[in-house]
């Protein structure tokens, strides 16, 4: 969508018109899962569908358990042959609920020697890091330099990223199959004989 006009035409997104500045934005949080508000002046195409809505939030969100020590559960995890699977959230983030929701509470509940837990960046909770040391899920957040939630990574017991996050929700549809790619590409990282 970017690119094929030049720099500051007006390009149309989901039957609104748009700056090129922000049609950048909406595919960039787009992909993140978050939610940009059109300008007021922004003329509406009558004929389009409407625009895809953000999931709301429930009343009650749905529980995953929060990291607490992350050096402890990754090796926990390890030792099962599987990787530590983290969702960095929000408490205001619908697709971070539904992320947690859709996918990741099933998955938990299905195979349960696979140890998911939440790293929430809105959160001074304590928390031990791979390391063993003290600090918050968000400043932990922070220095993983999380900006944009919802994002799921696969680490290693010794905090090594296994394999590429899941940054956003992506396709709703094909999620699930991101997630089963992403579980065996961190399986096979973590069976590899370490580099050199």
């Amino acid at each position: 969508m970017i690119g094929d006009k030049a720099p500051g035409a007006a390009r149309r997104h989901r039957g609104v018109r748009f700056g090129a500045g922000l049609a950048a934005a909406l595919c960039v949080s787009a992909l993140a899962g978050v939610a940009v508000a059109a300008p007021a002046s922004a003329a509406v195409d009558e004929f389009a569908p409407p625009a895809a809505e953000a999931p709301r939030l429930p009343a009650k969100l749905t529980p995953l358990p929060r990291a607490r020590d992350l050096q402890a559960e990754a090796a926990r995890a390890a030792r099962a042959g599987q990787p530590l699977v983290v969702l960095y959230s929000r408490r205001d983030c619908p697709w971070c609920e539904q992320v947690r929701r859709e996918w990741l509470k099933p998955l938990a509940d299905r195979q349960t020697d696979l140890v998911v837990r939440q790293v929430d960046q809105d959160s001074n909770a304590a928390l031990r890091d791979f390391a063993g040391q003290a600090t918050t899920h968000g400043a932990f957040a922070k220095a993983r330099q999380v900006t944009l939630v919802p994002v799921v990574a696969f680490y290693g017991p010794d905090g090594r990223e296994l394999t590429a996050a899941i940054v956003g929700v992506r396709l709703p549809d094909f999620y699930a199959a991101y997630l089963d790619e992403s579980l065996k590409a961190a399986r096979a990282a973590l069976l590899a004989p370490p580099r050199r």
